[in-house]
């Protein structure tokens, strides 16, 4: 599926009550900080696309939305590292 059929499918009545119902499932809070700003309802899988499971889908505030998708990039696409200090000794990068 293309972005922009992507974007159609969110256009649909389908879609817009599959949303309703996962936001009346988290009691609109985000799933994750319970903020109740600025939800999203974040695809876990896209492999029942259009047809939804209540598994399938997570209400998240745009924060934790934004750093669900940072974090779930491969390592090498990241560009930061963290230091982090282990033994007395610091460490850039993985470890």
């Amino acid at each position: 599926m293309t972005k922009e059929e992507y974007a159609m499918y969110l256009k649909t009545d389908g879609w817009k009550e599959r949303r309703k119902g996962a936001l009346k499932y988290a009691d609109k809070r985000c799933q994750l900080c319970n903020s109740t700003d600025k939800l999203n309802v974040h695809h876990n899988t896209y492999d029942n696309l259009g047809d939804e499971m209540p598994r399938d889908l997570i209400v998240l505030c745009e924060a934790c939305h934004y750093y669900l998708h940072i974090l779930s990039r491969p390592i090498e696409d990241h560009d930061f590292w963290p230091v982090v200090v282990m033994n007395g000794k610091r460490w850039k990068g993985r470890i």
